[in-house]
């Protein structure tokens, strides 16, 4: 339950560890610049009011991913059988940390005769990036408890399309999505995105919320593909040109958007 990571990003050795928060397994967050002096445990989750009532959060291991850090947090459920799921966390500095998804499961359980019955653990570190596939291996195991002599243990591979953690999905209405303002570097917008059934069209706003000339919703040519990388294009193949600060608008019918990026 301990994870020991040099971070790049922070500049500074980073260990997970598990402490108890009211009698319920927690974590904690530990820095260091040598590996000798440590600042104090500091408790970034532990279980709330809208865990069920016998949730600890038994594990977690962050992995800096694009602007994020995203580790796998194993969720501990011991009322009926012995039984650990993988939820999602994620922070957007390295060192406060918030659930993701509204806690929805990410790599689930198996039925009562599967061999990932009752317990994953993902491997550390959490992901082997291949490219266009983020390859995740676990340890999963059945509870005697089922009626075995012992724990059952296997090795599983779970494959993941690149950047498909999370999406925000628009359904047969129209839905709307703006982004706080953004400092981007560069011209073309590209979405990782699942629009096979609908379409999601994009546009550019200044900093005070108003449509740049061009690269409004109208002007902008509809995605309705599903791709890891689709360009987005306004009329005349124009770009986001030269503007700086912006917001992005997305508009969603019938489809999923997982990730956006600027080049």
């Amino acid at each position: 339950t301990n994870a020991l990571l040099f971070d790049e990003r922070l500049g500074c050795y980073t260990w997970h560890s598990k402490v108890f928060v009211g009698g319920k397994r927690a974590r904690a967050m530990l820095e260091s610049r040598d590996l000798l002096h440590w600042t104090p445990p500091r408790v970034v989750l532990c279980a709330d009011e809208e865990d069920p009532p016998d949730a600890q959060l038994y594990d977690m291991h962050p992995l800096p991913y694009e602007s994020l850090w995203i580790a796998p947090l194993r969720v501990y459920r011991w009322r009926q059988f012995k039984q650990v799921e993988i939820q999602l966390a994620h922070s957007r500095d390295g060192r406060h940390y918030a659930r993701t998804a509204d806690r929805q499961v990410f790599l689930p359980l198996g039925t009562a005769d599967d061999w990932d019955a009752d317990y994953n653990i993902c491997a550390n570190p959490f992901f082997v990036d291949m490219g266009d596939e983020l390859w995740i291996y676990y340890t999963g195991s059945r509870n005697p408890a089922r009626g075995y002599e012992e724990w059952q243990h296997r090795i599983g591979l779970a494959v993941l399309p690149r950047d498909r953690f999370v999406s925000i999905d628009g359904g047969a209405n129209r839905g709307v999505i703006t982004t706080r303002p953004l400092d981007l570097m560069g011209d073309r917008l590209h979405l990782n995105v699942d629009a096979v059934r609908g379409q999601v069209r994009v546009a550019a706003l200044d900093g005070a919320g108003q449509v740049l000339p061009g690269l409004g919703l109208d002007d902008c040519v509809p995605i309705d593909q599903n791709s890891l990388d689709v360009p987005v294009v306004w009329k005349d193949g124009r770009g986001l040109g030269e503007e700086r600060r912006i917001r992005l608008l997305f508009e969603l019918r019938q489809a999923e958007l997982f990730s956006f990026w600027v080049d």
